[in-house]
């Protein structure tokens, strides 16, 4: 691999192939600075090739690709003096709307070599370790993804809402262990939503009061409030004014255990594994591009 000081992942499958169509104005933003661009070809490539950056000494990685590529980028950069440059691929891009950077500052801002630290959530689970940049989900949100990656894979239209429809249908309670910080509490939950960033879903705003570099994680954990009450809140679970249900226990914590029956988990849009699972804050653990 041929590098030069930056370097541009590309994946061209995100936001449904709108990131080609906006591959234009993005070379027209970064007009004037030295980068090689790579093009993902599989899952995991943007992975290896972030960490073939990063050892070969890049000061960027600009990312342009939605949140699942971002995550993949960052199990590289974690750590690292190498700082990430996100640029947005669509409505699936949600850690944008939480991060302190405006696209069309990008290059004035790497001239300048603004940049911040942020916090990561790391999860540790029955497959293997994980890093997170905006929400992980145990339960109802990781078997939406599972439904909602079936259905695109065969074309389906209007994924999101008729998924989330039939997730609800479904809807499935797991009896849970948590460890807290005081200790441990059995609860039954059909979901739990542990938060660094504020929005997940395409825009949904799960965690309204998440801060990206506070050193916490935000935990928002659904009671057993039933099929009904879960249809009629789709709009507070989109606004983020479910939070203040009495329906939902909030905790701001730097970690948390989750064990009992095993539940599906999702970071990022990625599915991953299924519990029991440690999920941990990383303080200042990765740079970004900044303008503040």
């Amino acid at each position: 691999m041929c590098l030069a000081a930056n370097v541009l992942i590309l994946n061209p499958a995100s936001g449904g192939g709108y990131i080609m169509e906006k591959w234009p104005e993005i070379k027209r933003s970064l007009q004037g600075l030295d980068y090689t661009t790579f093009i993902t070809e599989r899952p995991g490539h943007a992975e290896e090739i972030a960490m073939e950056a990063v050892n070969n000494g890049a000061e960027y990685v600009i990312c342009a690709g939605e949140d699942g590529t971002l995550n993949e980028v960052i199990q590289a950069m974690v750590g690292t003096n190498t700082t990430l440059v996100p640029i947005s691929a669509g409505t699936g891009s949600d850690f944008i709307r939480s991060s302190p950077l405006y696209n069309g500052i990008i290059t004035s801002l790497m001239r300048n070599h603004s940049k911040r630290r942020i916090d990561c959530g790391l999860v540790r689970y029955n497959g293997g370790d994980r890093y997170f940049l905006n929400v992980l989900e145990i339960g109802f949100g990781a078997s939406l993804m599972m439904r909602v990656n079936a259905v695109k894979n065969k074309g389906g239209k209007n994924v999101p809402f008729m998924s989330i429809l039939r997730e609800i249908w479904d809807l499935k309670y797991y009896d849970m262990t948590v460890g807290l910080s005081h200790g441990t509490e059995d609860i039954r939950s059909p979901e739990i939503m542990i938060a660094n960033g504020r929005y997940s879903h395409g825009g949904m705003k799960t965690s309204p009061g998440s801060v990206i570099d506070d050193g916490m994680l935000d935990v928002h954990i659904i009671k057993d409030i039933g099929m009904i009450r879960m249809l009629a809140n789709l709009t507070n679970f989109r606004n983020g004014r479910y939070v203040k249900k009495r329906s939902v226990r909030n905790m701001v914590l730097k970690n948390i255990s989750v064990g009992g029956d095993p539940a599906p988990i999702q970071a990022d849009g990625e599915v991953l594994g299924t519990t029991p699972a440690m999920i941990s804050v990383v303080p200042e653990s990765l740079y970004v591009l900044s303008d503040s």
